[in-house]
């Protein structure tokens, strides 16, 4: 269960986090692989299932450890900005 804080913190704080550590592993000008475009529908999908929840319905840890898997799947790579 979450707060209406924690739901905030998801839908933007966290979304906007991993988008941008996924953009700047990709480089400025460059096209996205397959699989980052597919992590990126993915981060969407995840965004609009949070946007359609109450906050007592969301499990904020869950919600935490998807963005972090995302996010820990990229750190490997070196940034290209």
């Amino acid at each position: 269960m979450a707060t209406f804080d924690e739901k905030e913190f998801l839908w933007d704080d966290m979304y906007n986090s991993v988008t941008v550590f996924i953009e700047r592993k990709n480089g400025l000008g460059e096209s996205f692989s397959e699989e980052m475009i597919n992590d990126f529908r993915a981060l969407r999908q995840f965004r609009r299932n949070i946007g359609g929840k109450n906050p007592e319905e969301i499990d904020f840890d869950e919600a935490m450890n998807f963005y972090r898997d995302l996010k820990n799947k990229y750190k490997s790579m070196s940034n290209k900005w």
